[in-house]
């Protein structure tokens, strides 16, 4: 590990020196003079400060969850604009990756329908730069789970300790993720929740540095139902 994070952190000074150097060859239209009238080379500057304001950002989505938030306000989820969201680069923040967490319908007949739909969902995922993780679900009744959200926290855990972002965010409002979130604060990292107001749990809320509500960007999603109207669901936290 300590071999690995010093071949990083070595590319990482040698890519700065780099454009640094081909920086250095530019000559900017209305140059910047100092105090002693020497031309000072902006450029530099730029990519210095650029480099030194710039948060990497790692994203762990819950998709379930997330699925049904939208579905409380009658809108279909758009996963790119979310991810342009939570990382947009004019706020300062690179995306290191975004990972969407998918639990599937056992592999029987009466789940058939619905495991298509998230397999369907998993390619386009897939084809649009997304890395998803899937698990089997288990029937339970007329229902399954999968317990996906234990695959979530573990590979949150390992990934965030391995890759060190600036910032994690964690898509989802189930307050199960509580602790996921203190323990990645602990560990030096900030941590941002995004759902919408009432779908987030108060345990995950109070754990996380700060929170992101989703609301806005989902006026903006395509409806789910055209016949129905936009609606808030209340007061009640669902995952808590």
């Amino acid at each position: 590990m300590q071999k690995l994070a010093g071949l990083v952190e070595k590319l990482e000074r040698n890519k700065r020196r780099s454009l640094d150097k081909a920086m250095l060859g530019r000559k900017p239209l209305f140059p910047t003079v100092n105090c002693n009238g020497e031309e000072v080379n902006t450029f530099v500057l730029s990519s210095i400060q650029l480099m030194a304001t710039s948060r990497r950002v790692l994203i762990f989505a819950d998709s379930d969850n997330t699925v049904i938030a939208a579905q409380s306000f009658n809108r279909k989820l758009d996963w790119l604009k979310i991810r342009d969201y939570l990382a947009d680069p004019k706020e300062g923040r690179e995306i290191i990756e975004m990972v969407i967490y998918v639990g599937l319908p056992p592999a029987r007949e009466r789940f058939e329908e619905q495991r298509k739909t998230k397999e369907k969902f998993i390619y386009w995922a897939r084809s649009n730069g997304f890395l998803v993780v899937t698990r089997e679900g288990k029937a339970k009744g007329d229902e399954y789970e999968s317990n996906v959200d234990i695959v979530m926290a573990m590979d949150a855990v390992e990934l965030a300790l391995e890759i060190r972002p600036d910032i994690v965010v964690l898509v989802t409002g189930d307050s199960d993720f509580a602790y996921l979130a203190e323990k990645l604060r602990r560990r030096g990292m900030r941590v941002e929740v995004a759902s919408v107001e009432q779908s987030l749990g108060n345990e995950l809320k109070n754990a996380a540095n700060s929170t992101v509500d989703l609301i806005e960007i989902f006026d903006g999603f395509e409806r789910q139902n055209n016949g129905q109207n936009h609606y808030r669901i209340g007061n009640t936290n669902l995952f808590d």
